[in-house]
């Protein structure tokens, strides 16, 4: 555009030149724009502030109610994130497993994969039984039915002897204690 479109040709010509691919020519120039009544904005002195503050204006025309409701609820979700940060990371890390688990359903093919990765999933579980099996096989019952470990019934034994003979050395000192009184 120039001030009456005598040279908007060659202006549009130029901008080809340097890969602008269709440049538009205003027909009448700027005078011809005015005379319409379309939209038209004084020149003001240029500072760093007035540059800003003409961006910020074009980024605000272009803002939609529905994006600034948007930015509030990212605000309050970044701040509850900030405040909240170990509820932060649980949620993070329930929302990523759950996405996994999602893309590895996903991708199965038949369902024998599936069967593999049940299977896979249930060895710590088949082994643990085993061990717990094992473990109940080397149990021994006291004389209440109970569980006990291997061994306890000698435990059991010497700690009945111990206290027997404590006992007896209990009588003994008391017996003593009569006679010289």
């Amino acid at each position: 555009m120039d001030a009456d479109g005598s040279r908007s040709k060659g202006i549009a010509r130029a901008l080809r030149k340097v890969g602008v691919k269709r440049p538009y020519l205003v027909q009448g120039g700027y005078r011809s724009w005015v005379q319409e009544g379309l939209r038209v904005k004084e020149p003001k002195p240029e500072t760093t502030f007035t540059i800003l503050n003409e961006e910020a204006e074009a980024i605000l025309e272009d803002v939609t109610p529905l994006q600034v409701l948007g930015y509030g609820v990212g605000f309050i979700a970044s701040a509850y994130a900030l405040l909240e940060w170990e509820t932060t990371l649980q949620l993070i890390a329930i929302f990523g497993l759950s996405q996994s688990i999602y893309r590895r359903v996903a991708s199965y093919e038949d369902s024998e994969d599936f069967n593999r990765d049940v299977r896979q999933l249930l060895v710590p579980v088949k082994l643990g039984g085993q061990e717990i099996s094992w473990a109940a096989g080397k149990l021994e019952t006291n004389r209440n039915g109970l569980p006990t470990l291997p061994l306890s019934v000698n435990v059991q034994s010497r700690v009945l002897q111990a206290a027997a003979k404590h006992e007896g050395e209990e009588q003994t000192t008391n017996a003593e204690n009569l006679s010289e009184a």
